[in-house]
């Protein structure tokens, strides 16, 4: 049987990087067990000259008129062509060079592609964004995961590199450059065979892990590129863990080590912190053995545009690795949820290095192997073989202007902490682009940057002059110290071309020295009026759930209210409603003194898997709260267990609208879901019971299910329908539902269960959350435990399909009026 012959085409300094072993060897290998040959193109003209001999191409993370050459010809030839994109090179910004040329090459190369290619569904996202703002056409854009990388998978990139690279000249050249990304060794006059490569890749893993300089400290790896002047990724987002390795480090000794790939930005940023801290230059080697001798991996990134749809490949290598992970949350890491720590970085540390640490380590580290075939070799293989069968929708998103704030070491001439912070409140959706310089002159102004818990851009003195013309490209207004310098000049010159205002950094600070009152952050101005009730939520609940409970309560009381979006300081209130715990034990830490004698109320869903240490820490501050609201009894009855005071908390259950969500009459069968996607779903039943009863329509409303390994092969069954949807139509649907489906494994409500039943829908619920409180089984809806079997649920569902009862009336005062009552009347 002839073998399809794939071209790869791939840019020069691609090949340097994981990119080209991620999304160019590893499917090569992968496809190569699927009677697929691989030939590889880092020239134009070698692709074209060899295009009437493949049968089809991928270009891999190039946006270039090269790109559109190629495409555009193997398009001519009627062959399939495939552009894979592993990272945002169409952001603005990107890089150095300025224009829009980018997305005008993209948007040529959309008509001769077949598909769009991508690690992600959040990258997928992105990509039709820009085809949906700035391309007449679209194309299909297909996922295929990263592969979780090991010392093996990269010995098998290596071999399989060296026996089916060109032949003569080029092989040499193939080898030369293997060997030196991945055994880090020098070039050779003669290049080294595949039997030379592979045996150092085996020196390499069988050298014992370097000593730790600090005997006795927990080691704390960071490993990654150092950054961007477009993005705020890389070695600076350290600082947002700062706080808690400053405490931690003060009961547990640690190091905190990190492999990149510049001294100076580690200088600049991490060596004037305090924090134990060795750098090492990056290579895979340098990577590898920092994580055989690796505690934990601390993986921080950005909170900016470009930073929220990176890939998770080094959580991926990390525990592939045997290595636990706390990580900065993007929606990649979604899938990995159960397994790693997301965001709560002094929790998360203290899990895995305080007296418990090896037990959570090991159950994490299996719950990871649980999941773990999703990024391997025969997935890709897999992903690659069915790559034309999904299709998305197309989304919209418009791209803003913002105000750009370019700090040099001249900056520090103008500013203090406080003008800074001035500064800060009064230019809110800012980004910040700061040089080393800047930092090294005055090192205070970073712990104002970590108190405001904002990330800036850090970049070298020449980096931030090669950067100006495109990172001015989503500027609508500049603010820097205008003298005559080389990056004054640049950015002014730059920002006169494009139209976009320029303000001088000392005029403005004399102009906007006062405070002004931030009505995201929630920091109070001078004369700003105190707050009745504040309620205090997560910057990524804006929108849903907990961001919707606080403000039903807030709006069902007379008195000035706000939602503060997690500040670094409290705004002064007489209540503080806490939407999750976290929170308040957050500010019961670092602002005891803000919350002092006022009245502290913490919403509990539902508890994470804390150590002994923590348990005991939260039983203390619970006990100082005013009261702890628990949306169900179930964990109401564990923290008494645990040692909370019985008296500090009380159960409500949870609201909805009953003129939202009206009674209708059940007559099919309709199996819905609304529920956007986590782990702790439960995915995998939803699956088994849309593909053993192919009779039933199932709904799942929600959002984020791209993100579930098998959502395409879901999607694309007949008695199945996603659906994304505003809330306000939510119910709409509920109104073709027969059944609601709660199958999670761990709950603290759910709040879409009582909109349901109030709708009159019949729930199948798992035993979590307030199910237990809310269903009468064989009454009102049926109950069955997390680990049931598909076989199981499937005959609860019939059941309740034959149920006659008047579901709505079981749960028609759960108003969220009467749950905000209950609330607010715990503050009198």
């Amino acid at each position: 049987m002839k073998k399809i012959k794939i071209g790869w085409f791939i840019q020069n300094v691609n090949i340097l990087s994981a990119s080209a072993r991620y999304r160019c060897f590893y499917p090569a290998i992968a496809l190569s067990e699927k009677s697929f040959e691989s030939v590889f193109f880092t020239k134009e003209g070698e692709v074209i000259k060899a295009l009437d001999d493949l049968d089809a191409l991928v270009v891999v993370k190039r946006i270039d008129f090269a790109t559109l050459s190629v495409v555009s010809e193997a398009y001519r030839l009627g062959k399939p062509v495939y552009l894979d994109i592993c990272d945002d090179i169409l952001a603005p910004g990107y890089r150095a060079r300025p224009g829009p040329w980018r997305l005008a090459v993209f948007c040529a190369c959309i008509p001769y592609l077949n598909a769009l290619v991508v690690p992600s569904p959040m990258m997928a996202n992105r990509l039709k964004e820009y085809m949906n703002e700035y391309s007449s056409g679209a194309v299909p854009v297909k996922v295929v995961r990263d592969v979780a990388e090991t010392n093996a998978t990269v010995k098998s990139a290596a071999k399989f590199m060296c026996s089916h690279s060109q032949k003569g000249r080029k092989k040499s050249a193939w080898a030369r450059i293997l060997s030196f990304i991945l055994v880090t060794t020098k070039l050779k006059s003669q290049p080294p065979s595949t039997k030379e490569l592979l045996t150092t890749l085996d020196a390499e893993e069988s050298q014992p892990a370097p000593a730790t300089p600090a005997k006795g400290r927990k080691k704390i790896l960071w490993f990654g590129n150092y950054g961007s002047s477009h993005s705020n990724f890389g070695i600076v987002s350290l600082l947002s863990a700062v706080p808690a390795l400053e405490a931690i480090n003060r009961a547990i000794p640690l190091e905190l080590v990190v492999v990149s790939n510049s001294k100076e930005i580690f200088d600049a940023v991490i060596g004037q912190l305090g924090i134990p801290a060795t750098y090492h230059p990056w290579s895979f080697a340098a990577m590898t053995q920092a994580l055989r001798s690796a505690d934990v991996a601390l993986l921080t990134s950005g909170n900016d545009k470009f930073s929220k749809i990176k890939s998770s490949n080094r959580a991926l290598q990390a525990l592939a690795a045997g290595v636990p992970v706390v990580a900065t949350s993007n929606e990649a890491l979604a899938e990995l949820g159960d397994c790693i720590v997301l965001d709560d970085y002094d929790a998360g540390l203290r899990r895995y290095i305080g007296p418990e640490g090896a037990e959570h380590i090991k159950s994490d580290l299996e719950k990871y192997r649980a999941i773990a075939k999703r990024y391997s070799i025969e997935t890709t293989q897999n992903e690659w073989a069915s790559i034309l069968k999904a299709d998305f929708k197309k989304t919209k998103v418009a791209l803003e202007g913002n105000t750009l704030i370019v700090l040099t070491k001249e900056s520090a001439k103008h500013l203090n902490s406080e003008k800074l912070n001035h500064l800060i409140e009064t230019e809110k959706d800012a980004d910040f682009l700061l040089d080393t310089e800047f930092l090294n002159k005055n090192s205070s102004m970073l712990h104002v940057f970590l108190e405001r818990e904002i990330l800036p851009s850090v970049v070298t003195s020449g980096d931030l002059v090669r950067g100006a013309p495109s990172r001015l490209e989503t500027a609508r207004r500049l603010i820097l110290s205008l003298n005559r310098t080389r990056v004054s000049a640049t950015f002014a010159k730059e920002a006169e071309s494009r139209g976009v205002e320029i303000l001088d950094l000392n005029t403005y600070c004399i102009m906007k020295g006062g405070p002004a009152h931030n009505e995201t952050t929630g920091i109070p101005s001078d004369n700003a009026p105190a707050q009745k009730w504040v309620f205090v939520t997560h910057q990524n609940t804006k929108g849903w759930i907990l961001d919707a409970i606080c403000r039903e309560i807030g709006s069902r009381q007379p008195d000035p209210w706000k939602v503060a979006y997690n500040p670094p300081k409290l705004p002064e209130s007489e209540n503080y409603f806490f939407s999750h715990y976290s929170l308040y034990l957050k500010h019961w830490r670092k602002n005891k003194t803000d919350i002092c004698g006022k009245k502290t109320f913490i919403w509990h869903t539902h508890p994470r898997e804390d150590s002994p240490e923590e348990i005991q820490e939260l039983v203390t501050a619970f006990n100082e709260a005013t009261k702890i609201i628990f949306a169900c009894s179930e964990h109401y009855r564990l923290w008494v267990e645990r040692g909370m005071n019985p008296d500090k908390g009380t159960l409500i259950l949870g609201g909805a609208d009953p003129e939202l969500f009206k009674h209708h009459e059940r007559k099919g069968k309709v199996v819905g879901l609304s529920s956007a996607f986590y782990q702790r779903k439960n995915p995998d039943l939803l699956y088994a019971l849309v593909k053993q009863r192919p009779d039933w329509e199932f709904i799942l409303l929600g959002r984020n299910w791209e993100q579930y390994s098998k959502f395409d092969e879901l999607r694309n069954s007949p008695n199945f329908e996603y659906v994304t949807a505003p809330y306000s139509e939510y119910p709409e649907y509920y109104s073709r539902f027969d059944i609601l489906l709660s199958a999670s494994k761990i709950e603290g409500g759910p709040i879409p269960l009582l909109e349901a039943m109030m709708s009159n829908v019949v729930p199948v619920s798992s035993k979590t959350g307030f199910a237990p409180d809310l269903i009468r089984h064989g009454e009102n809806g049926y109950l069955f435990d997390i680990d049931a079997a598909p076989a199981d649920v499937v005959k609860l569902i019939e059941l309740a399909l034959d149920l006659k009862t008047d579901v709505r009336a079981t749960v028609i005062d759960y108003s969220w009026n009467n749950f905000a009552k209950q609330i607010l009347d715990l503050s009198r």
